[in-house]
């Protein structure tokens, strides 16, 4: 499972940003699907999800369940993933150390550019 304090501040942070919309939410790398379930799926109307690893996704699609908030559980690497959605939030933790800095920056530059009727808070993520 995922880290308990995490998740507490992934919900405090996202219940503070109450002009965002509550539409769509993407988890990046999302491994079993902790956050999605713990968090997201109860904060948004569809959740996407997507890992590196097949495994992974199959992982998440059985912790989850069946849920219909519950969108499109993909494998991409975040390098090749091919954005062509919008999102109201994109949460991504611990997989963005994974990536050099001019990886970083285009993953970063791409997700902006999807992120729908959000606040600039949003845009800046947990600091």
């Amino acid at each position: 499972m995922a880290n308990p304090r995490m998740l507490n501040q992934l919900r405090n942070f996202l219940d503070s940003l109450t002009s965002m919309k509550k539409g769509k939410a993407l988890e990046v790398a999302c491994g079993a699907g902790w956050v999605t379930k713990e968090v997201l799926l109860s904060r948004f109307s569809e959740v996407d999800l997507f890992d590196q690893c097949e495994q992974a996704k199959d992982d998440a699609k059985e912790n989850i369940g069946k849920n219909p908030k519950l969108g499109q559980l993909r494998v991409h690497t975040m390098q090749n993933f091919p954005w062509d959605s919008e999102w109201n939030c994109i949460v991504c933790r611990y997989c963005v150390g994974y990536l050099d800095d001019e990886e970083l920056v285009q993953f970063l530059q791409r997700a902006a550019q999807c992120l729908e009727g959000n606040d600039e808070r949003a845009k800046r993520g947990l600091n």
